[in-house]
């Protein structure tokens, strides 16, 4: 089981709850009933592309924890072979190579997001 915590920084001008859309990202507001002051968004992979070892992200879920910052609390992906979205844990390496490929692709469109690893 991967223990580690990923969090994403937006540079100031991009903000990710005001993007809406990047590339094949699309990026909506999702609700948590259990905690509705914490702003949490959905990065949904519109057209995923096979990434590693047949792996495809689906969507990443995020947390808004201060200006910048923002916590990854699921990762989504589909491996090749299956049709459905497999929500288990994978790999810290593939993970990072995973969410390498995210940030390579969002800087295509002049969004810089760094990752901080805890």
């Amino acid at each position: 089981m991967n223990t580690q915590t990923y969090l994403l920084e937006f540079d100031e001008m991009d903000h990710p709850a005001q993007l809406g859309k990047v590339g094949q990202w699309v990026i909506t507001f999702s609700e948590n009933p259990a905690n509705p002051q914490t702003t949490e968004l959905k990065m949904t992979d519109v057209m995923p592309l096979q990434h590693d070892q047949g792996i495809q992200i689906r969507q990443l879920s995020i947390q808004h924890l201060n200006e910048h910052l923002w916590k990854i609390t699921q990762i989504q992906y589909q491996k090749e072979a299956m049709q459905s979205t497999n929500q288990t844990e994978i790999g810290h390496i593939q993970q990072l190579k995973l969410l390498d490929k995210i940030i390579e692709n969002f800087r295509k469109y002049d969004v810089n997001i760094k990752l901080y690893i805890q």
